[in-house]
C-alpha cells in the first residue's frame, strides 16, 4: 500500500516508478533532520536549495536508487494562535522490491503524533 495525504492509498503493487504527493507539517530544516533518521542503513544525499526547496536522492547500501525526494514549503496553516508549516512532499519511488520497506521506513521516522 501507499499513502497519500495520510490516508492509504491501494495500489497492487508499485510499479517501476511511483509518484505519491503529501502534505506534511514539518518545516523545511525539521523534515532535513529527520529523513536520514528515517532512513537509517540508507544513505540520503541532498537537502534544501537556493529558494527554499529541498530535493533528496535515497540509495540502498550497494548504490542503487529506492526513492527521491522533492519537498516545497507551502503557506503556513493557521489555527486559531498556532502557525504550522506545512510542506508540499513528492516521493518518487524507483523500485518496486523497496518500496514497501521504504514507505514503512519514511511512515515510521517522521510520523507525528500527540497525546
Amino acid at each position: 500500500m501507499c499513502w497519500r495525504r495520510g490516508r492509504r492509498w491501494p495500489v497492487g503493487r508499485p510499479g517501476p516508478e511511483t509518484r505519491i504527493e503529501r502534505e506534511m507539517g514539518y518545516s523545511m530544516a525539521e523534515f532535513a533532520r529527520a529523513l536520514p533518521a528515517a532512513m537509517r542503513d540508507w544513505p540520503v544525499k541532498g537537502g534544501p536549495v537556493t529558494g527554499g526547496d529541498g530535493r533528496w536522492v535515497v540509495r540502498d547500501g550497494e548504490g542503487g536508487e529506492i526513492a527521491t525526494i522533492e519537498a516545497m514549503p507551502l503557506p503556513d496553516r493557521l489555527v486559531a494562535a498556532l502557525r504550522l508549516p506545512v510542506l508540499r512532499v513528492t516521493i518518487d519511488l524507483r523500485r518496486a522490491a523497496t518500496a514497501p520497506e521504504f514507505l514503512r521506513r519514511f511512515e515510521r521516522g517522521l510520523h507525528r503524533g500527540g497525546g
